[in-house]
């Protein structure tokens, strides 16, 4: 058992992806809003261990590219509280169909499934 100080759980906190193109360009920067929600009855407070990665996957599970990671802001998440971020993400190296999913991060801890699967184009 690996001993974590001051752990919160992230089960609860849910990503929607605003402002996302179904069809990206090869290696393009695209500028999106992600709405965190936090759906637990106890508020979060991210001392610098929470992060935000994205991923895409052309089948079930299996991260075709290694997973992009963002900051997650620091401070107090008010239990049933949400807010939007600004956030930039890099479209995929390789052409075609392929899925686009959000995770948080606790630590060392692998990331949640914190929002749906986005089917997104490359050209």
């Amino acid at each position: 058992m690996i001993p974590i100080s001051n752990y919160c759980a992230v089960n609860d906190l849910e990503i929607e992806a605003k402002n996302l193109p179904e069809i990206f360009l090869l290696n393009d920067t695209v500028n999106i809003n992600l709405v965190i929600r936090n759906l637990n009855n106890d508020a979060i407070i991210n001392d610098g261990r929470l992060s935000i990665s994205y991923s895409y996957s052309k089948y079930s599970y299996v991260v075709s590219e290694g997973a992009h990671t963002v900051e997650f802001p620091k401070g107090l998440f008010t239990a049933r509280d949400s807010f939007t971020m600004p956030v930039k993400i890099i479209a995929p190296k390789e052409k075609g169909s392929t899925r686009l999913l959000f995770s948080i991060n606790n630590g060392i801890l692998p990331g949640n499934f914190a929002s749906q699967y986005y089917n997104i184009k490359v050209e």
